[in-house]
């Protein structure tokens, strides 16, 4: 159960909070594809984007203290980087979001991302 930091009062109900939190968690993994992406549904292919805000949010999720499926959330990563790296031409504004979500959410070696970043996946 994840901690208020900042001991703010709020007019959440704390447990109803967690609930659809947990609810809203579950529905993510309920999406996740066979190859480790997400798309905007259970059955389409999976999505660079929804990929990396997938992961970005659970990786939020999860420095909040809320429980994250570690399985679930490398296969994600996994998918980003290979995905990353088998297209250097993408779009440098996505580039940027899959770099982030992976840097946030724990990254192989800063040098491999500057290359990856630039262009240069080998």
């Amino acid at each position: 159960m994840p901690v208020d930091r900042l001991h703010l009062k709020s007019p959440i109900d704390r447990k109803t909070l967690n609930d659809m939190v947990s609810a809203g968690i579950e529905r993510l993994y309920s999406y996740q594809h066979s190859d480790g992406g997400w798309g905007w549904w259970p059955d389409d292919p999976s999505r660079v984007f929804m990929t990396a805000y997938v992961v970005s949010g659970l990786g939020q999720a999860q420095a909040a203290g809320y429980k994250i499926d570690n399985g679930r959330l490398s296969k994600g990563r996994a998918w980003l980087g290979a995905t990353l790296a088998a297209h250097p031409d993408m779009v440098p504004d996505l580039r940027a979001y899959v770099v982030y979500a992976l840097a946030t959410t724990g990254s192989p070696p800063k040098t491999r991302w500057i290359r990856i970043y630039s262009g240069d996946c080998g």
